[in-house]
């Protein structure tokens, strides 16, 4: 009886039966994608696309002919009426107006509706948040120093910087920089203009720092912890930096941003799918959207940037 289980099973296992199913995937109506975050004083730029079946095999496609109005407190502010398709095609496509910038109207309410005669319309509202308050930047240390890589430098720095949080809920980007000069063919695909400093290590009040990336993206904070009060961050950072591809060697920018709501949603949401992207037995994340009958963001940011000096350039 022994011997005989063990071949039933393989029996089993080689001659078992296989029945083919079709497998049926409702088709669901394409909707309008509309993706727009814009800061005071800047132009407006927004991309529209639609959503894609999980059985099409397309890419991201904007879609041209789209009507775009920002309205402001209700009220006409501009049509957005001029469509740029770049050259270089891993920058979207996107609607602006030559006549009219983002205002700084912080009380204000942004409407954006978009019609477009193959989808429904869609609209989403969003206000600016306030500046943020960024004081007391001081320089521990900070240094250049020349690797054994050819043009590559090493950043060595640590800074100490206050948060002086308003009295409400906020929530902030943190990012250094530097800017460049070059248009190498591999750097293409980004805006080679302003390079992100991405290594970072915290001290004080880590349970703020909502830090879920490893690379390219700045540094997340929420003033759960520190709502109305002032916050020190001590960052020790350490970065290799190209110098024959930067513009100004001997500084680089630390910028604060304030986010909407919104947007800090849409950026953890994004920040958890990256995570399980590659994970099978991961629940599916959901991307935050604010766009009332689609999908995509509509919000607004503002920012403060200080310059930071390196007085240690050792070659």
């Amino acid at each position: 009886m022994k011997k005989v289980l063990p071949t039933l099973i393989l029996i089993f296992l080689f001659f078992s039966c296989e029945k083919t199913t079709d497998f049926k995937i409702e088709e669901l109506e394409k909707k309008l994608v509309v993706n727009c975050i814009f800061s005071p004083d800047s132009i407006w730029k927004v991309n529209v696309s639609h959503t894609i079946s999980p059985t099409d095999i397309m890419q991201f496609e904007s879609i041209e002919n789209a009507d775009i109005s920002i309205y402001m407190d209700n009220n006409l502010l501009c049509k957005l009426d001029t469509y740029i398709k770049p050259e270089n095609e891993f920058i979207f496509p996107y609607y602006t107006s030559q006549d009219y910038k983002v205002p700084n109207n912080l009380n204000s309410e942004f409407t954006i509706k978009v019609k477009h005669k193959e989808y429904d319309s869609i609209f989403a509202i969003s206000q600016i948040p306030k500046k943020p308050i960024l004081k007391n930047i001081e320089i521990e240390k900070i240094s250049l120093t020349e690797s054994n890589f050819s043009e590559l430098y090493v950043l060595d720095a640590t800074i100490e910087l206050t948060i002086d949080d308003p009295l409400e809920e906020n929530f902030y980007f943190l990012n250094f920089y530097y800017k460049a000069n070059y248009t190498k063919a591999h750097y293409d695909y980004i805006d080679t203009s302003y390079i992100d400093i991405i290594s970072h290590e915290f001290r004080a009040n880590e349970a703020s720092v909502e830090n879920f990336f490893t690379s390219n993206i700045p540094i997340l904070i929420n003033d759960s912890t520190f709502d109305g009060q002032e916050q020190k961050y001590i960052l020790d950072i350490g970065w290799g930096l190209h110098i024959k591809e930067m513009e100004d060697f001997d500084k680089f920018w630390v910028e604060l941003t304030s986010l909407h709501s919104d947007n800090y949603l849409y950026i953890k949401s994004l920040a958890q799918q990256y995570i399980t992207l590659n994970d099978p037995y991961s629940e599916p994340t959901i991307v935050y959207s604010n766009i009332t009958n689609g999908y995509g963001i509509f919000t607004a940011t503002n920012s403060i940037v200080d310059t930071i000096y390196i007085n240690n350039i050792n070659k």
